[in-house]
């Protein structure tokens, strides 16, 4: 996990007194990266030590005022497309300038705040696009300036697309977390013991979870399941036993290496519902609480569309493909009827990688995922119900996140769907992170957008916790899902 630190530069400074002294404007308008580090007094800097060439854009300018005890806060919202690059290049050093007119008069420009990687390279490497002159790659930066009334001589920020949070946000976060009402506690707990101990919520606010693979060691250790906690919580599923498990209790994974938190999304919340005739049995539903580390692009190109013998968007999807280990055909242009590309993520694909005792309890599920195809005709708004396929792993829809239609086509997009407890009245799961050292990660929803053919919904964790549709090839985070029955 790359991190970073960010200063208010001296001429920053400056230009903000002078504002304020003679009436004025400082406008963050213009933005430069480069592979250098500025070795002296980073407050110091006016220019890029090592600039380079890379197609960064200012998305956004979002002041956002102080609540809580946070301070205030100058959100800048970047964006780094790989258009142009033949080789990795790593981005060790951002330097915002204002009231530079867009990067056209930088005779008067300021530069007005200086980041700078405080570590080695990891995932602040910006890879080459697989075709020349074309861009398949998106980093999202999400850059925070404070604005407070204490001596800080610099923030510490991490990143990985989009993230950016100080040490004090993360301390109160972590205090109200661990900071409870002990009477509602044992008010709620010995009422949610008589309901079978499925509740993890005090009023709005979802409370940290139980590792269950501890709780339940002797029951998980005897027999028949010998410590597989997986065989151990299918039996619990099956004999509809929830008795010590609740919303928010976890366990932990390990795929390539990479350490996964798997938390209970949703006990028996599609109960009743029907899956391609049958009706749902007892099931828990899992939801990684961090991003897995391999972001992954929802399609190749900037298309939204299903193919022929794949309705769905979804169901055509690269991003399908890779989760759940298929060799099929994924979409490879960007206009009706496009063109197809044969992948292979047997091997490679993320499914095939998890550990064997978890692969054996896993039920697909239906992804019920609305249709966007008619054929010889590209489509801009869904035109059926249904279609998502089955799935091993999967993602949520925008109404398993946040309970509503927000960029899908209304109506058609619900499809059935329903809003997982988990993300219910709290923003503390939608924000994912990958390694849990950072604000929030971008992560895709398997909902496109209404109103075009390349976008799908995703979700902007961190600041904002909303709803944001982005072009298909754009690389984002991918939470880890499945359901045992």
């Amino acid at each position: 996990m790359a991190r970073f630190k960010t200063i208010l530069t001296n001429r920053g400074a400056t230009a903000l007194a002078l504002a304020m002294y003679e009436g004025g404007t400082v406008l963050p308008d213009f933005v430069q990266m480069g592979s250098g580090i500025y070795a002296g007094a980073q407050a110091e800097v006016t220019e890029i030590v090592t600039p380079l060439t890379v197609d960064v854009r200012i998305a956004g300018r979002e002041f956002i005022e102080a609540t809580g005890g946070e301070p205030s806060k100058l959100q800048i919202s970047l964006q780094t497309f790989n258009t142009g690059l033949t080789t990795a290049t790593p981005i060790r050093e951002i330097l915002l300038y204002a009231n530079s007119n867009g990067g056209t008069d930088m005779t008067n420009a300021i530069p007005f705040a200086y980041a700078w990687l405080d570590g080695p390279d990891t995932d602040n490497i910006l890879p080459p696009p697989l075709t020349p002159g074309t861009h398949d790659t998106i980093h999202l930066h999400e850059l925070v300036l404070f604005v407070t009334n204490q001596e800080v001589a610099h923030i510490e920020v991490s990143f990985t697309f989009n993230s950016f949070v100080t040490h004090g946000h993360l301390a109160d976060t972590l205090e109200q977390h661990n900071t409870s009402d002990t009477a509602h506690e044992n008010r709620f707990a010995a009422i949610t013991s008589a309901m079978g101990g499925v509740g993890n919520i005090v009023g709005n606010h979802l409370q940290d979870g139980a590792n269950l693979e501890a709780v339940h060691a002797a029951e998980i250790s005897a027999s028949p399941h010998n410590g597989n906690v997986w065989s151990w919580i299918r039996a619990r599923i099956r004999a509809g036993n929830y008795s010590g498990i609740r919303i928010g209790d976890w366990i932990q994974i390990t795929v390539s290496g990479n350490v996964v938190i798997m938390e209970v999304a949703g006990i028996n919340t599609y109960t009743r519902s029907v899956a391609g005739g049958t009706a749902i049995p007892n099931h828990i539903d899992f939801i990684s609480r961090n991003l897995f580390p391999e972001h992954r692009q929802f399609n190749r190109v900037p298309f939204n569309n299903g193919i022929l013998g794949a309705e769905s968007p979804w169901a055509a999807s690269d991003l399908r493909a890779w989760l759940n280990g298929l060799q099929t055909d994924v979409p490879n242009g960007v206009g009706a009827n496009p063109e197809t590309i044969s992948v292979d993520y047997t091997i490679i694909g993320l499914f095939p990688r998890l550990p064997e005792q978890l692969r054996a309890v896993i039920v697909r599920k239906n992804s019920v995922a609305a249709g966007r195809f008619s054929f010889g005709v590209l489509l801009t708004d869904d035109n059926v119900s249904g279609g998502g396929g089955l799935d091993n792993l999967w993602i949520p829809s925008e109404v398993e996140v946040f309970g509503i239609v927000v960029h899908g086509t209304c109506g058609i997009s619900h499809a059935g769907g329903v809003q997982y407890p988990i993300f219910a009245n709290n923003m503390s799961r939608v924000t994912k992170t990958v390694g849990g050292v950072s604000l929030g990660s971008t992560w895709w929803l398997m909902i496109p957008q209404s109103g075009n053919s390349s976008a799908v919904s995703a979700v902007q964790s961190g600041v904002r916790n909303i709803a944001i549709g982005l072009a298909a090839n754009t690389t984002l985070g991918v939470p880890l899902c499945f359901r045992i029955a």
